[in-house]
């Protein structure tokens, strides 16, 4: 099964306000579920910025360490008031992870261009066009820039008036593809598989200085080298080129700092500024060569932007990384740069020194009167990367009906898609003519579409009282559904996998209808909700925010059953007579002759279509529903509930199996 993020039409695949957990027979599932698309790694809590608190209680949310990479923490005290919550908006996509879109085509007809725009949260359109390229007749892969030093996309227009004329590939909220005039005429154009990009990179290190050229005044990266002295300190810092002083025989000098201790040390720093540009989330360690006079400390920081271009910096005690700590033979110093968390390594950020750590912690300073470090070589190393798809925006797997993309057209162009066979799986096949009009296009804007899961998943992890945590999901029009976990906000401390499946939501409150659009996910929200008797203060860390597969189906054959396994294909199933996927098919191998009956329910628990399989003998077997009712109708959008029911014709086994079927036309 193919997930991706889209925005279908409103009325595609709903839940309605009852479920059917009865008839299911399923509940919240703690410590197990797979993991499937990933919503959000929690590795930044500044977008978890919707926050609300009841009455005196408090809440501040922070980033912590995840399980995987960070998480999200609320800290929180419920005092007197009854929640505290915290949430965030899904109306963009990060594609910063990458270097570049990509995507499948081949197509037939006149020789046309293709176009692909992006455009970001502030408004800013990006566009690259593939001259003549709209008649290949092979599959070819594309892929556009839209990072480094020569990118394809280039600034097209703005929409609105909040934009700045450079793409965020942090927030990106709609995408365009299709196909622009060169010769005219008409042709077909096959999409498949868009997505994020990483160009391969076989650097294996970025060097900000060797100190080798003593007259120069910025470092190899451009950036000044400078030092900023602190004027609340009446200690002083000067520098200077040694040649004399050098780690090895190829290096023609190092760069040496001295500090001059005054009457009041306090806060005093010496800090070369390096900048550096476009490294990348590859990069695993700063390196330095280093040495000084005996009893010299200090600590070494990295100051930067975070993912919204605020001012971050990190300090650590550069002690800790030097068995017997600072003296006056050379060493190699490695710092993994997972010890300078808050600090982004794709904008410009500069690496200083200073006599005192973050939040006041000083260091503490050597007796004599003048101290001197001597720095060289210092750079930063990065693994190779290869080519690689990091992210899937759109597999074209989705009935075009169920898949957010809508067609626009220049003037009298006409332009029609569907689905069709892919490179992979499916792809979306654009049929187009052009008479004046120069473009026939797709395009769509960015939300998660959850459609193609059946569960979402995510790991708590909580301290303090055992109060209870909702977990909120609201679509595009505002309505709001939700699941109380009972008690889950004590963990006592240890990661617990939750795996929540759609039809364990139940209604909150409503938008202009009050039913939730799983094409449509705009908002997700984590609550913490006092239960009685509990301690009102604690944390709640949450990590790896995914939707996906439900326990799968085969684990719910149980042992001792004449089911052996059970595999559903074509789920989702689009009964729109396309000849894909239109209908479902059960394949199951039976351990002894037995009756088999498949029975599917709506989510209100009325049987929608009973199909006797009759008897089956041992072994391989298949059944099949035409996803029609009990009056030949097809079947609407919605979730459906299957029952498939074995009895052995002699022994008296018998296997009942249950889990959901997902109609999107």
């Amino acid at each position: 099964m193919a997930f991706r993020e889209g925005n279908p039409p409103r009325g595609s695949c709903r839940l309605v306000p009852r479920v059917l957990a009865a008839v299911l027979g399923m509940a919240v599932f703690a410590g197990g579920g797979a993991l499937g698309a990933i919503i959000d790694s929690m590795d930044d809590a500044t977008v978890w910025s919707q926050k609300s608190v009841d009455g005196a209680a408090t809440l501040t949310v922070s980033t912590v360490t995840g399980q995987s990479g960070n998480a999200v923490e609320g800290a929180y005290d419920l005092k007197t008031g009854s929640y505290v919550q915290f949430g965030r908006k899904l109306e963009t996509v990060d594609i910063s992870s990458g270097d570049a879109i990509t995507f499948l085509y081949k197509g037939s007809g006149s020789k046309n261009s293709i176009e692909v725009k992006l455009q970001d949260s502030g408004g800013d359109w990006f566009a690259k066009t593939i001259a003549n390229v709209s008649d290949t007749a092979e599959w070819t892969r594309a892929v556009l820039r839209y990072s480094g030093t020569s990118p394809d996309f280039t600034f097209a227009f703005m929409e609105g008036s909040s934009g700045d004329s450079a793409l965020n590939t942090r927030a990106i909220k709609k995408i365009s593809i299709g196909v622009t005039k060169s010769a005219g005429g008409s042709g077909t154009l096959l999409l498949d598989e868009l997505g994020v990009y990483q160009v391969a990179a076989d650097t294996t290190q970025i060097v900000f200085d060797n100190f080798n050229d003593t007259t120069k005044t910025t470092n190899n990266l451009g950036a000044n080298q400078r030092l900023v002295y602190d004027d609340a300190s009446t200690s002083s810092f000067s520098f200077s080129y040694d040649t004399a002083a050098k780690p090895s025989d190829g290096d023609t000098a190092s760069f040496k700092i001295i500090f001059t201790k005054g009457g009041t040390t306090k806060n005093a720093a010496w800090l070369p500024a390096f900048a550096v540009v476009d490294t990348t989330s590859s990069c695993t360690e700063l390196v330095f060569d280093l040495k000084g006079d005996t009893g010299a400390t200090l600590g070494i920081g990295l100051k930067g932007t975070d993912a919204q271009n605020t001012t971050q910096e990190d300090l650590v005690y550069l002690n800790s990384y030097l068995l017997g700590g600072v003296t006056d033979a050379w060493t190699r110093v490695r710092i993994p740069l997972t010890a300078f968390p808050n600090v982004s390594f794709r904008t410009n950020f500069q690496i200083w020194f200073a006599t005192e750590l973050k939040d006041g912690v000083t260091i503490s300073l050597p007796t004599a009167a003048t101290t001197s470090v001597w720095i060289d070589n210092l750079k930063i190393f990065r693994v190779p990367v290869p080519n690689a798809v990091l992210q899937t925006l759109d597999s074209f797997d989705a009935p075009v009906s169920a898949s957010g993309w809508s067609k626009a057209t220049g003037d009298d162009a006409s332009l029609s898609f569907e689905r069709a066979t892919g490179q992979v799986g499916k792809a979306y096949e654009l049929a187009y003519a052009f008479n004046s009009g120069t473009y026939a296009i797709i395009e769509r804007k960015i939300s998660i579409n959850v459609q193609e899961g059946s569960a979402f998943s995510f790991l708590l992890k909580g301290t303090g009282g055992a109060n209870n945590v909702e977990f909120k999901v609201k679509d595009g029009d505002g309505t709001t559904y939700y699941k109380v976990l009972t008690g889950a906000a004590s963990t006592s401390g240890a990661w617990a996998t939750y795996t929540i499946p759609y039809t364990q939501l139940s209604f909150f409150s409503a938008g202009t209808d009050n039913s939730l659009n799983l094409g449509e996910i705009a908002q997700i929200d984590f609550a913490i909700t006092k239960s009685s008797g509990q301690s009102t203060g604690g944390t709640l860390a949450v990590d790896l925010l995914s939707y996906g597969a439900a326990p799968s189906i085969s684990a719910n054959v149980a042992a001792g059953g004449v089911v052996e396994n059970l595999t559903v294909k074509g789920n989702p199933v689009s009964p729109n007579g396309d000849g894909i996927d239109d209908e479902v098919t059960f394949q199951f191998t039976l351990k002894e002759s037995s009756v088999v009956t498949l029975n599917v329910y709506d989510l209100r628990g009325t049987l929608v279509r009973q199909i006797p399989g009759g008897t089956q003998a041992a072994g391989p077997q298949t059944l099949n529903w035409d996803v029609r009712d009990r009056a030949g109708r097809v079947c609407p959008n919605g979730l459906c509930v299957f029952q498939f029911e074995a009895r052995s014709a002699t022994s008296g086994g018998r296997s009942d199996i249950r889990n959901i079927i997902a109609v999107v036309r």
